[in-house]
C-alpha cells in the first residue's frame, strides 16, 4: 500500500537568504564511495535529484533525504568514478509553491 505525506513549514518573515538562494548554497563533498551534502542555511530543503557531469557523462541521484537546516546527510554512490573530478552539480528541490527549482552546486 503507497502512502502519500504532506509537510508544511512556515517560514517567519524576513527569513533569510531566499530558499532560492538557500537552494544553491548546498555544499557538497565525496567521502568513501559517498556523497555528502551539507545545509547550512536555516531552510528545509527537499531534493528531488541531484546531477553530476563529469566529462560530459551524467549520473542522476535520485535518492536523497530532505535536508533539515544546519544539517548534512550522506548519500551512497553506486559509481565510485563520479567521486572525483565532477565538472558540475545541478540540485532539483520541491519550492514553496510545490513545483520544481533547481540550483547549481559550487563544486569542492
Amino acid at each position: 500500500m503507497e502512502t502519500d505525506r504532506e509537510t508544511l513549514f512556515f517560514r517567519p518573515v524576513g527569513l533569510k537568504p531566499s530558499i532560492v538562494e538557500a537552494a544553491s548554497r548546498v555544499q557538497l563533498s565525496f567521502s568513501g564511495g559517498r556523497l555528502m551534502l551539507n545545509n547550512p542555511t536555516p531552510y528545509h530543503i527537499t531534493p528531488t535529484e541531484l546531477q553530476l557531469t563529469q566529462a560530459g557523462a551524467s549520473r542522476v541521484v535520485k535518492e536523497i533525504p530532505m535536508l533539515a537546516p544546519f544539517s548534512q546527510v550522506d548519500v551512497s554512490l553506486d559509481n565510485p568514478s563520479f567521486q572525483s573530478g565532477v565538472d558540475s552539480a545541478r540540485l532539483s528541490y520541491i519550492n514553496d509553491f510545490g513545483g520544481i527549482g533547481q540550483a547549481r552546486l559550487a563544486i569542492p
